[in-house]
């Protein structure tokens, strides 16, 4: 008899995730500088998260939306509760969880849903059997509306191929265990080790196990077994994806992950010819991901191409804005790739950056591109925003609109983390993301927040009360918080338990937040205080 989760991890909790390519803001830069067009944020759209998890995406998206229509759709009755429970604290009207499998989804009429302008499948295409591959290509292909854009996030047969012998012998030796899934990870990873150390021969055969294994270790356990403790878990050729998608009369635009999109930054130099002599689309993309031996793919893909004319695009990049996402002063930069960041072409936008949001348009008066086409301009601030350096910006008119919301989502997420629960970002109404955080982090912005946060939030009386006058009040505030969500401060990784170390170490660390992390916070609208 088939389980109702078909082979998934359900044991334990999903862990909160934000996925920043899945945002309405993010893929509608990305088809501009694709030049395709793309829904109107400023304007009503739908949106639609295909196995949402506990919906901290589409709950960021709807914050940051207001004048948006959002959906999220899981099988798992666990998370829809937690994301329900969520945008219920956060007073959001405009957002709908639904308990359902990918079957049941498929199988509704299809009046029965509305038309949606996105629709993104996170993490979820390689996670589930091929059957439910193909009812989430049938349903993207009866939903989404012409025009509208489809994102599709999964791990990409040329990173793990290798990999696949390991992840069923990860699963056989979780289904033979008694303990939960997560914890049942760092046993498996001692196993790796001793076949390693045993003289098995498929290691040295597949040098990149090795640094697969090593990207594994560095995250969490839960995280690594809902995604490789799966029974149906498939690294996808991008081709095969990009025909079924095909089928749903949805064609392949591009990369939500943008500096893919220049291949100068992708591949070795030598490659660039081979990829300019592609035959097909289908080739030139599996050309790439084979030499950047690609790991995992975030497609772009949209209902109907209809490309720019050269005006329309020309001005639509020029209007691409963006803003810093770090205060603190900036390394030279770097590509995990081929092609090294030139100082005398980057520094001075992070220059401009520093003064203010940066559009495309005067990126291009800049140093040396000031002599270049207007696209290298795009190109290098779609670097940038890649490299985490900047973040695109949504309509003025929408951010201005969506602070209050955004307010109640951040406030009730700061009451979760004080009541103890794991949740590791923020709400930016600027950006029309969210942030990644520590949680001392978060405690420290519910503090400088008190008397400013909804009344709604402040009645529970996690934080309640006026904001801190001092430094030690402030301290005082943070540790309360900390207490009441079974936290402390930790050296080496161990708790502190002397209340004079630990005081010293918060201050400590305060001190680091508030000179380099809050007049960020401040910038991106996280602290109106």
């Amino acid at each position: 008899m088939t389980r109702w989760n078909e082979g998934s991890i359900t044991d334990i909790a999903a862990r909160p995730r934000f996925h920043r390519e899945a945002t309405p803001v993010w893929l509608v830069t990305a088809c501009t500088l694709l030049g395709y067009r793309a829904p109107d944020l400023s304007k009503p759209f739908r949106y639609a998260d295909l196995g949402c998890g506990t919906g901290l995406t589409a709950l960021t998206v709807a914050a940051t939306c207001p004048q948006a229509e959002i959906w999220g759709f899981d099988f798992n009755p666990a998370n829809i509760e937690a994301a329900r429970d969520l945008a219920a604290q956060a007073g959001l009207t405009n957002i709908r969880f639904m308990e359902t499998s990918f079957a049941e989804l498929a199988a509704m009429a299809a009046d029965a849903l509305p038309r949606f302008d996105f629709m993104t499948a996170e993490a979820v295409l390689s996670a589930v059997s091929p059957e439910n591959q193909h009812h989430i290509h049938t349903l993207i292909g009866r939903q989404l509306r012409p025009g509208g854009i489809a994102y599709l996030g999964y791990a990409a047969d040329t990173g793990w191929n290798e990999f696949v012998p390991l992840q069923t012998f990860m699963r056989m030796t979780f289904e033979a265990g008694s303990d939960a899934s997560d914890l049942a990870v760092p046993g498996i990873f001692e196993q790796f080790d001793q076949l390693k150390a045993g003289g098995a021969h498929y290691f040295q055969r597949n040098p990149i196990l090795e640094h697969r294994i090593a990207e594994l270790r560095r995250r969490a356990p839960a995280d690594v077994a809902h995604e490789f403790l799966n029974q149906e878990w498939h690294a996808l050729m991008f081709a095969d994806v990009a025909d079924a998608m095909a089928e749903m009369k949805c064609d392949f635009l591009g990369r939500a992950t943008l500096h893919e999109n220049i291949a100068a930054a992708s591949v070795p130099p030598a490659m660039l010819p081979l990829l300019e002599d592609a035959a097909t689309l289908r080739i030139r993309e599996t050309m790439q991901d084979i030499a950047a031996v690609t790991p995992y793919r975030r497609d772009v893909y949209r209902r109907g191409v209809t490309f720019m004319p050269v005006a329309e695009h020309r001005a639509a990049l020029k209007a691409i804005t963006v803003m810093e996402m770090d205060r603190r002063a900036l390394p030279l930069l770097t590509w995990q790739g081929p092609v090294p960041a030139d100082p005398e072409l980057y520094q001075p936008l992070i220059d401009a950056l520093r003064q203010g949001p940066l559009t495309i348009a005067h990126a291009a008066t800049l140093g040396p591109l000031a002599e270049c086409p207007l696209e290298e301009a795009a190109d290098a601030v779609a670097m940038l925003i890649s490299a985490g350096q900047a973040h695109p910006l949504p309509p003025s008119s929408v951010a201005s609109e969506a602070r209050p919301w955004v307010a109640r989502l951040n406030g009730a997420i700061i009451d979760g983390i004080t009541r103890g629960e794991e949740m590791e970002y923020l709400v930016s109404p600027l950006l029309g993301a969210a942030l990644a955080v520590t949680a001392t982090e978060a405690l420290l912005i519910g503090a400088l927040s008190q008397g400013h946060m909804s009344q709604g939030h402040m009645s529970q009386g996690h934080m309640a009360g006026h904001a801190p006058d001092t430094p030690e009040e402030l301290i005082e505030a943070v540790l309360l918080a900390m207490r009441r969500g079974g936290r402390s401060m930790t050296r080496g990784g161990l708790p502190v338990d002397d209340p004079v170390e630990e005081r010293a170490l918060l201050r400590e660390g305060l001190s680091t937040l508030l000179e380099h992390r809050v007049p960020l916070f401040r910038a991106l609208g996280l602290l109106t205080a």
